[in-house]
C-alpha cells in the first residue's frame, strides 16, 4: 500500500490501507500463510501517481522452496482466489 505523502496519495491513502488490511486478513485466514503485515511503500509509481486504492499483494517468495511448491499448487492458487475474492467484496460492502 502506498506510504501517506501529502499531494500524492494522501486521498487514497486510509481506503489503500483498509483494502490492505482487509487482503491480509483474507489472506492469512484463506491459506494459512504468515502474517508478515501490510508494508507501506513510497517507492512504486502506481502507487504515488493513483487516484484510486492501491496494493500489492504478494501470495508467497519463489525463492522459498515451500511457498514455491504451494504457488504452484491449483488447490492453493484457489485458496488465494477465494481470500482475494471475499476481501474485494468485504472492501466494497462498507
Amino acid at each position: 500500500m502506498p506510504a501517506l505523502r501529502p499531494g500524492w496519495t494522501d486521498d487514497i491513502y486510509r481506503s489503500s490501507r483498509r483494502a490492505g488490511q482487509l487482503l491480509q486478513q483474507e489472506l492469512v485466514a484463506g491459506t494459512g500463510a504468515r502474517n508478515l503485515g501490510v508494508v507501506e511503500r513510497s517507492d512504486l509509481t502506481g502507487f504515488n501517481w493513483a487516484d484510486v486504492p492501491a496494493v500489492l499483494v504478494e501470495t508467497g517468495f519463489m525463492s522459498n522452496p515451500r511457498e514455491a511448491r504451494l504457488l504452484r499448487s491449483a488447490g492453493y492458487q484457489q485458496k488465494v482466489a477465494g481470500a482475494l475474492s471475499r476481501a474485494a467484496q468485504r472492501f466494497l460492502i462498507r
